[in-house]
């Protein structure tokens, strides 16, 4: 019982985590997307609604990283392309969060730990 707690308590942080991680995404990608005076209704199109995109915008909702792929071709960028506009810090928190995702369901304890230190890192 206390695995499943503890995993319930990990699988809340790593929606956090990915909340977060969201919405320095969309920052970055609406700046973007605005300063190449691209619509969301022609950005979306044949992929989902303006709707449905804003919804995802508000965190209602998110997207696979295929679509978000496809979105940034639409746009003329290469996905490599955010992994060099970002801050170091920005890239540094990515990768932190990243990190503790990839070991949610392989190593919860080892997530636990890396969360608890991530934490004490973005506190200060």
């Amino acid at each position: 019982m206390d695995e499943e707690k503890e995993k319930s308590q990990i699988n809340i942080s790593e929606k956090e985590i990915l909340s977060q991680s969201s919405a320095n995404f969309f920052r970055i990608f609406n700046a973007y997307r605005k300063e190449k005076i691209i619509g969301i209704g022609k950005l979306v199109q044949g992929l989902m609604s303006s709707r449905a995109f804003l919804d995802i915008q508000k965190g209602k909702s998110m997207l696979s990283r295929d679509d978000w792929e496809l979105l940034m071709q639409r746009m003329g960028v290469v996905t490599d392309y955010f992994e060099v506009i970002v801050s170091r810090k920005e890239l540094e928190d990515w990768r932190r969060r990243e990190n503790i995702c990839l070991f949610v369901w392989e190593k919860p304890d080892e997530a636990v730990k890396l969360l608890e230190q991530y934490r004490k890192i973005n506190q200060t």
